[in-house]
């Protein structure tokens, strides 16, 4: 049971790493706030005289917005642990509870110490209850609703892709004599290789690793170099495919396509792990497997 939900919140979740969209969904809480306040006006925010109860619940929703805006600087600046790649279900949970409990502090302090006095002042806990109740729950639902919907629209999709792969032709022009030479940038570093024997190319930081198959053995081999440069030198030949900033790989050699919450792997066999499909790449992947398959 316990390695079943654990298994379940370790599911790649998509990870909001762009600062635009993160902008936007920061502004969106902060309206949301701002106007449930007005509306509803909890926290004796309704015996406010004149206009003050507008200017309360505006004030509110500012620190909401100020309070994640911090947070954004904070997923810019450790990129290696806020990274869509190795990102999850139960990471997206735990550091949306980590959202709402910085937004209730803060909320509870501008309550405390603010320019604005109200008669239904809470104390620390009715903040945190009343943030998590309002926020971080329904938010919850609806991330759960989300990753299952993803989820299966992901995987249907995957089972067509794979079938695409298997009937799409197959570049029987190329001669099996056809070599390219993947050039490092060391002296005396590449491999010579027939095109269609290449399985991925992967880099890290400023190396690549080729994988490839030889003697009908797979192969790795490790170059000091650019992905960029390598994939100028295969741009003829059009079963290759930039699938992500790290990997290059020919979807010849794809043994299977699977779906997740954030899009698309890709499966070797031959002890390869998978390979993602970065998300602004589905559509084109999409779109590539099925010229391929026409």
């Amino acid at each position: 049971m316990k390695t079943r939900f654990l298994s379940y919140f370790n599911q790649p979740y998509p990870f909001n790493s762009e600062p635009k969209k993160y902008l936007k969904v920061v502004v969106i809480f902060g309206v949301f706030v701002a106007g449930f306040l007005y509306t509803f006006k909890p926290f004796g925010i309704s015996s406010a005289q004149g206009n003050h109860d507008l200017w309360i619940s505006l004030s509110f929703g500012a620190v909401t917005f100020l309070s994640l805006l911090i947070l954004l600087v904070l997923f810019q600046s450790f990129p290696k642990v806020f990274n869509d790649d190795k990102w999850t279900l139960g990471k997206e949970l735990f550091f949306s509870a980590l959202n709402f409990f910085f937004v209730g502090n803060a909320n509870f302090l501008f309550m405390k110490y603010g320019c604005y006095r109200v008669d239904g002042y809470i104390d620390y806990g009715g903040m945190m209850f009343a943030t998590f109740a309002v926020g971080f729950f329904p938010y919850t639902f609806l991330l759960l609703i989300s990753h299952l919907r993803n989820l299966k629209l992901n995987m249907s999709r995957a089972e067509g892709l794979t079938s695409e792969l298997r009937h799409a032709e197959r570049s029987e022009a190329i001669p099996q004599e056809l070599k390219v030479i993947l050039e490092g940038q060391n002296d005396k570093e590449e491999v010579k290789i027939n095109p269609k024997d290449i399985i991925l190319i992967s880099s890290s930081g400023n190396y690549i690793e080729v994988y490839f198959i030889k003697n009908l053995a797979l192969e790795r081999k490790v170059l000091r170099g650019s992905l960029s440069k390598i994939e100028e030198s295969l741009l003829e030949f059009d079963f290759f495919f930039r699938c992500h900033r790290t990997h290059l790989v020919n979807l010849e050699r794809v043994e299977e396509v699977k779906g997740n919450s954030q899009g698309y792997r890709l499966a070797f066999g031959q002890d390869i792990h998978d390979i993602p499909v970065a998300r602004t790449k589905n559509h084109e992947f999409r779109e590539l497997i099925s010229s391929l398959a026409s």
